[in-house]
């Protein structure tokens, strides 16, 4: 990813050292959002994971160094995605529990405007092969970069990419079948 359109007089403060808040935020947080609806399909918590971001960086950045600001905040991104998600998991298992089969299901909770083919092709795959997914195909990063961000061999991200894209064409009825890398 690159920093396109952001001022000429940020990217100069950049290069001198840590950006504020307010830059950070100017420069990165349609990444944020992007990366954490994407994943969670829901504009609410999306924006709850921009802000608990930000919110990290200012309380961390004195401890970042320029270089290596957008990997820490992608990293925290993808970490409060698998963190929110998880909460959720818990409570839709425990309303099932109290509510038996006739409880919330993960399809009734999001909103139908959210619901698209891309939304139903990941359903199918677990988290972590779904945040790869996403990173690979929608920010088009490269392994290495994954790999970094998620503390994973490169071997492993792509074996996660090819079994989920089996799993993935495996229920894909209608249309075209995904694509490997």
């Amino acid at each position: 990813m690159n920093i396109a359109g952001v001022k000429p007089e940020i990217v100069k403060k950049l290069q001198e050292g840590v950006p504020s808040l307010k830059e950070a935020y100017d420069m990165y947080h349609k990444d944020v959002f992007a990366i954490s609806y994407h994943f969670l399909n829901n504009l609410q918590e999306a924006e709850d994971i921009v802000q608990d971001v930000f919110i990290k960086y200012s309380e961390k950045k004195e401890e970042l160094t320029n270089d290596n600001i957008f990997s820490w905040i992608k990293r925290v991104t993808v970490n409060k995605c698998f963190d929110q998600s998880r909460k959720f998991n818990k409570i839709l298992r425990y309303a099932q529990t109290v509510f038996g089969e006739d409880g919330p299901s993960v399809n009734s909770t999001l909103p139908s405007e959210y619901k698209n083919e891309l939304a139903q092709a990941l359903s199918y795959i677990d988290e972590k092969s779904r945040m790869i997914l996403i990173l690979k195909f929608m920010y088009e990063m490269d392994y290495e970069e994954i790999s970094a961000m998620m503390n994973s061999p490169v071997g492993t991200l792509k074996s996660l990419v090819s079994r989920a894209l089996d799993k993935i064409n495996k229920h894909h009825t209608k249309g075209r079948p995904y694509e490997r890398a």
